[in-house]
C-alpha cells in the first residue's frame, strides 16, 4: 500500500534514479520548493490535513532541513527532512 505525503525538493531529477509505477508516484505528490505558508495553503487546496507527512528534500539536507523546521513553524505537524539530502541518500542505496 503507498502512503499519501508530500515530497518538498529543490528541482530533483528524480527520473535519472526511478522509473514507471515508482516514479509516478514521486511525481504525483512532489512539489517543489515554496515558502511554508504557501505550501500550507496548496496543502488545504488539495484536501491535505495539516498532519499529512511533508518530506523536504535537497541535494545535501541544509536547505531542506531548514524548511522543515520553518513548516513546523506554520502548523504543519508532520515534517521531515533527510539528513544529508538526496546525494548521500543515492549514495546509500547504490551501496545495498
Amino acid at each position: 500500500m503507498r502512503v499519501p505525503f508530500i515530497l518538498c525538493h529543490d528541482n530533483l531529477d528524480f527520473a535519472k534514479k526511478y522509473s514507471g509505477q515508482e516514479l509516478q508516484h514521486i511525481q504525483r505528490y512532489s512539489q517543489k520548493f515554496v515558502e511554508a505558508s504557501q505550501l500550507v495553503e496548496i496543502m488545504k487546496a488539495q484536501g491535505y490535513p495539516l498532519f499529512s507527512p511533508v518530506i523536504w528534500v535537497c541535494r545535501d539536507g541544509v536547505v531542506s532541513k531548514r524548511y522543515s523546521h520553518e513548516g513546523e513553524a506554520v502548523g504543519l505537524t508532520n515534517c521531515h527532512f533527510i539528513e544529508g539530502g538526496f546525494d548521500l541518500l543515492l549514495r546509500a542505496v547504490e551501496t545495498d
